[in-house]
């Protein structure tokens, strides 16, 4: 447990050292072998500090209040969500992609992570990485507009690919 706060204290003072993010996420995971969710009214509560953190810009507010929640709740998403957010509205890129890795791998197929791990990736320019969270959300949802636009090649050969409707229409004169 003491490893753990030592972790998370150097994680919140310095939220964009890849070392520190990812030695915290192991010890948070090592000690929640057993996990054990916290009642309804502590969770509302820590998400109604969060939200208004968020409101108000804080963002290192918000790694703070969701790093400490997120060692007795670590399967908690919203709270994964906020971390990442916080990492991408401070630019940190690195942790960012590690804190939707690790919610990835609590959440299993959710969509809207697959997504943001897609963009965060394709933003920090590995078009590999990203292109094989498109993938995954195209065989989630093999409609996906933004997935089959960006990719067609992916998409199945049994369709076809979707299209987005022109935005100007020019008439010619």
């Amino acid at each position: 447990i003491r490893a753990c706060e030592l972790f998370r204290s150097c994680f919140v003072a310095d939220p964009g050292n890849l070392i520190y993010a990812e030695a915290w996420l192991a010890a948070v995971l090592k000690l929640a072998s057993t996990p054990t969710r916290p009642p309804r009214l502590v969770r509302w509560l820590v998400a109604r500090t969060i939200r208004k953190a968020q409101a108000r810009g804080d963002w290192t507010r918000v790694i703070e209040q969701a790093s400490t929640h997120l060692a007795n709740d670590v399967g908690n998403i919203d709270l994964l969500m906020a971390l990442a957010d916080a990492g991408d509205k401070c630019e940190h890129q690195s942790t960012n992609l590690r804190v939707l890795r690790h919610a990835a791998d609590v959440a299993g197929k959710n969509e809207g992570i697959l997504r943001r791990l897609a963009d965060a990736f394709g933003r920090s320019g590995d078009f590999s990485e990203a292109r094989h969270y498109w993938r995954a959300v195209l065989a989630l949802y093999p409609y996906d507009q933004p997935a089959c636009l960006l990719y067609p090649s992916d998409a199945s050969s049994d369709r076809q690919t979707l299209q987005l409707p022109a935005r100007h229409v020019y008439h010619q004169q």
